[in-house]
């Protein structure tokens, strides 16, 4: 049974958001309590995690049920009926816990966006330079070449590692975008496109810190990228890649929290430009310089800088 997010499988996260995306419906129909929904929803997914069946549930029911009576000595089918779904949901709340967080005012759930290993290790995609060629004597076209796509390095320590801010600020944005647009899934396909690219040519895993080219300047590269994507990924696996994402993002809102603030607490109103800017001292030929730095490097940076402001404020 994992124990978070970074252990479960790629099917394993796609199956669990699936499973919270979805209504929940059992045999009688839609369960409109949510209580019981959201335990509906945990205990199918740890049947899924832990290979249960309705039948290994219901061997259980009748083993608890027999201890029930032979440790009361009371012949109450309600009363050993109620121990056992006691017994499971302990079971279930306990397994599924790091799925969730609760809101300490109104007590509701919500997913604890907590993925910080990418499950989807490469995908594969044509090559920009693939063509399908002269047909093959059998007159059937020759299949495009395939090549495998990356994603940034990260872990739960240390999220998008090797990213520079122009490729973080597309991912967030595009995130961002997502979500104020009705969720249009267009910005997930463009946010994949900017996540994975192909291998350097002449990539030396001694000295470069990325495998992946550089981020694209052609905007319509990218968007040849997100149309490839669009045509091959299912909701599932960008449903995956937008709740590793997100959980990236609230990973960065932790280790730099003078930058990323709630809306209630951002009174500036900047965006990322207006941050990119003032690194670059507002000089707009430094700019590119700046873009193309590790993010981490940047974001640290701008941290001690406004940090060392409030002192010299505060004395």
């Amino acid at each position: 049974m994992p124990e978070n997010w970074d252990s479960m499988t790629l099917n394993q996260v796609a199956h669990t958001l699936a499973v919270f995306a979805a209504p929940a419906v059992n045999q009688t129909g839609l369960i409109d309590r949510p209580d019981v929904a959201l335990f509906w929803k945990r205990l199918q997914i740890f049947k899924a995690l832990t290979g249960f069946t309705d039948l290994n549930l219901h061997e259980w029911q009748a083993v608890e049920i027999s201890l029930f009576y032979k440790e009361t000595q009371l012949l109450d089918s309600a009363a050993a009926i109620a121990y056992f779904q006691d017994k499971l949901r302990q079971l279930v709340e306990k397994t599924t816990a790091f799925m969730l967080i609760q809101d300490a005012k109104t007590g509701a759930y919500f997913l604890n966006s907590s993925l910080c290993v990418n499950p989807l290790y490469a995908i594969k995609l044509p090559m920009p330079s693939a063509r399908t060629g002269k047909p093959n004597k059998n007159g059937a076209p020759r299949q495009l070449l395939l090549g495998n796509y990356y994603p940034a390095v990260s872990s739960a320590d240390d999220p998008l590692s090797n990213v520079s801010l122009e490729e973080l600020s597309r991912l967030f944005s595009s995130f961002e975008a997502y979500h104020a647009d009705g969720q249009n899934i267009e910005h997930l396909h463009t946010m994949t496109a900017v996540l994975y690219r192909p291998l350097k040519s002449r990539y030396n895993q001694n000295t470069d810190t990325d495998r992946r080219r550089p981020l694209e300047v052609n905007e319509a590269v990218i968007q040849d990228r997100a149309e490839k994507i669009a045509a091959i990924f299912p909701l599932e696996i960008l449903r995956v890649i937008e709740f590793y994402i997100a959980s990236c993002r609230a990973q960065f809102a932790r280790m730099y929290p003078e930058i990323f603030k709630p809306k209630s607490q951002n009174t500036e109103g900047g965006d990322w430009l207006d941050f990119v800017l003032a690194l670059s001292d507002f000089d707009p030929t430094k700019k590119d310089k700046v873009m193309s730095d590790n993010a981490h490097d940047m974001l640290e940076l701008a941290c001690r800088s406004i940090r060392n402001n409030k002192r010299q404020m505060a004395n």
